[in-house]
């Protein structure tokens, strides 16, 4: 996780030299994403939320790219319905161990929209084991987003408690 450490570090220098270009209400925004993730690189389950354009596409998209320039960082993203797709299409064509394989392989696992699990009891129960194993993993991060709090979410309720188990941070409009 050194890397990520190090790229979570940086990223308050890189969206600085950045802010040049910025419209003054994007400084503010991105000044708030850096102080998140300063605060918890040290988690291995960030959970954000919030309501429709608050920016937790934007926010996933932004670390997305700066983690893309780092090195030695196997990153993964997913929205949730392409997760879902994916899950799916390795179970009917038998590669389902592959498919877990690959998802614990990578250091970072990004996944943007984890309310469209509803409904999906054993893709929750996927996910769930997904986020045991990072959990009890020394150099892996998971950053998922949802529309509301881990409690409030359409999902089993061990998928919400486990949403629960790192560093939960809400997102508002000004």
């Amino acid at each position: 996780m050194k890397g990520v450490k190090q790229m979570m570090k940086q990223y308050s220098l890189n969206a600085i030299a950045e802010t040049n270009h910025a419209a003054e209400s994007d400084l503010t925004y991105l000044r708030k994403a850096i102080d998140i993730f300063n605060t918890c690189y040290e988690d291995h389950l960030i959970y954000i939320y919030g309501t429709s354009g608050t920016g937790k596409t934007f926010l996933l998209y932004s670390f997305l790219k700066e983690l893309v320039g780092a090195d030695n960082n196997r990153v993964l993203f997913y929205r949730i319905p392409d997760f879902c797709d994916e899950l799916i299409g390795a179970i009917n064509n038998n590669n389902r161990l592959q498919f877990k394989e690959m998802l614990r392989q990578a250091e970072i696992l990004l996944f943007d929209d984890v309310d469209k699990l509803a409904n999906k009891l054993a893709t929750q129960e996927e996910f769930e084991n997904l986020i045991n194993y990072y959990c009890e993993s020394a150099s892996k991060l998971m950053l998922i987003t949802g529309t509301c709090s881990p409690d409030d979410l359409p999902l089993t309720e061990r998928l919400r408690n486990r949403l629960s188990w790192g560093k939960v941070i809400e997102l508002k409009t000004n």
